[in-house]
């Protein structure tokens, strides 16, 4: 249970350091554009691609976050999406070793470490971990429809749009976890598994048959 936590406090962390980049250079796209065009190897642009690029690899958190032109999606979970995940994880983590000390102000070596840091959590849990083999708890935040259901961020019926996108992505990505868990799982893996998708099967078979393969 304390790998679980683990998973999950990433992606907070992940959250509180995009916030604080986000507010640093305003992500706002013009701005995005010039820094971007100014220099190629600057850190404020560096951070916009790694959000970016980030979001585009995780969508459900990226509409957690607020960026609601993710809505629906899920992350590819396919064997190929994961060993592509950990791949660009590690390309991200070789750009970042680039930006020296001597080039940064004080903030952004933080940064860059903090951002460092998020990494090495994500390749650990993917590749040292092997979670998304090994625990059904690995899934539970990105399939959860709650953002739809139970956040107002928009009127009810763009977010009925968005939940049933998210609910045409479901059955896919319920194929590629089964495909993905190694069983025999362990009894209190099994157990975490009843307890994470428990309700969630009774609320999809009951509200989203029509998307269900049959």
């Amino acid at each position: 249970m304390t790998r679980t936590v683990a998973v999950n406090s990433s992606l907070v962390l992940f959250l509180a350091f995009a916030l604080m980049a986000g507010g640093c250079v305003r992500y706002s796209r013009s701005d995005k554009t010039t820094s971007a065009s100014s220099s190629a190897t600057d850190w404020s642009s560096y951070v916009d691609e790694f959000i970016d690029a980030y979001f585009t690899a995780h969508p459900d958190f990226a509409v957690r976050a607020g960026r609601h032109e993710f809505d629906g999606k899920l992350p590819d979970w396919s064997t190929s999406g994961i060993a592509n995940e950990i791949k660009r994880l590690h390309a991200e983590k070789d750009r970042v070793a680039k930006f020296r000390n001597s080039s940064l102000k004080e903030n952004e070596r933080f940064e860059r470490d903090y951002l460092d840091a998020v990494i090495d959590s994500d390749l650990f849990w993917l590749e040292s971990a092997e979670w998304p083999f090994r625990c059904p708890q690995f899934y539970a935040d990105a399939i959860d429809p709650d953002v739809y259901v139970s956040r107002p961020y928009a009127p009810l019926d763009q977010r009925l749009a968005a939940f049933t996108n998210y609910a045409k992505s479901v059955p896919a990505a319920l194929m590629q976890i089964r495909a993905n868990l190694r069983t025999p799982l362990p009894a209190p893996f099994v157990n975490i598994g009843l307890t994470t998708f428990g309700d969630w099967l009774l609320f999809t078979r009951k509200r989203c048959r029509q998307f269900l393969p049959r």
